[in-house]
């Protein structure tokens, strides 16, 4: 129930987002009107842009964590207030329409975490793109597979055109 509750707030947290991304599409292929029948067979491909948050960001921890099984490193627990710092910093990457990083993210955690990361992304329509974005570059890629981090914080937010800003906050508090 406590996920179902995070989800909820997440989604009233970024309806306006969502509502502009509603009508995002990629990939959209046509076949020409004067093309041989012969070889127009092929049905026309549409990729749909992930467009609902809550969803985008539990499908990007989905891949992680079974890629961190892969190689045989514990799941990350996502906390709910690093949640709230990455969905705080991916609004604010989407109303100013810039990805950077964060400069004060570790000064935001909670307690007295042994150490923490940050990963930022933009544009990546669907949660399987970024997640292939940040697991290509090596910097991201070490954040995302560094043993000593035990929890995750995930925010997706949308501008006005319905690009999505992705976030992940690592922190390792045990």
């Amino acid at each position: 129930m406590q996920v179902r509750n995070r989800h909820t707030a997440r989604l009233a947290r970024t309806a306006a987002s969502l509502t502009a991304a509603g009508a995002i599409a990629l990939g959209v292929a046509a076949v020409p009107a004067a093309a041989d029948t012969a070889t127009a067979t092929a049905v026309p491909t549409v990729q749909q842009a992930e467009t609902d948050a809550a969803q985008f960001e539990e499908r990007i921890l989905e891949l992680l964590n079974a890629d961190r099984q892969e190689m045989g490193l514990a799941p990350l627990e996502r906390l709910d207030v690093l949640d709230d710092i990455a969905q705080g910093w991916s609004e604010q990457q989407a109303r100013d329409g810039l990805m950077a990083h964060n400069p004060d993210y570790f000064a935001q955690y909670p307690g007295s975490p042994r150490a923490g990361g940050e990963n930022v992304a933009y544009g990546y329509r669907t949660p399987e793109q970024m997640y292939q974005g940040w697991f290509n570059s090596p910097g991201h890629h070490r954040n995302m597979f560094n043993p000593t981090f035990t929890h995750i914080g995930i925010g997706i937010a949308f501008d006005e055109s319905g690009a999505p800003y992705g976030t992940q906050n690592f922190a390792a508090f045990f």
